[in-house]
């Protein structure tokens, strides 16, 4: 299941101290809980060109809790909403 991968990742991530929050930063550009977003966030998009599902139905799969917040996430990392992406499939 999706949210498992994700609730792994940050189980891995969380105890981190600042110290190496920094290094992830420094080597990878980003947060490890940026990361963890965008990683979710591409998951997302695969699944929304791959299914007919609603788009709803996907977010809540991997873990969205509140789809508006998702939707300006969303936007903002592939410059349009998640519904002209469905619109594609």
């Amino acid at each position: 299941m999706p949210r498992r991968l994700s609730a792994r990742v940050l189980k891995v991530f969380a105890p981190w101290r600042p110290s190496r929050r920094s290094a992830f930063r420094d080597r990878l550009g980003l947060s490890p809980m940026s990361y963890v977003r965008n990683l979710r966030l591409d998951r997302i998009r695969e699944d929304i060109l791959a299914s007919t599902d609603p788009i709803s139905t996907i977010a809540y799969r991997w873990g969205v809790h509140h789809l508006g917040r998702f939707a300006g996430q969303y936007r903002h990392r592939f410059h349009e909403l998640p519904s002209d992406t469905a619109a594609r499939r």
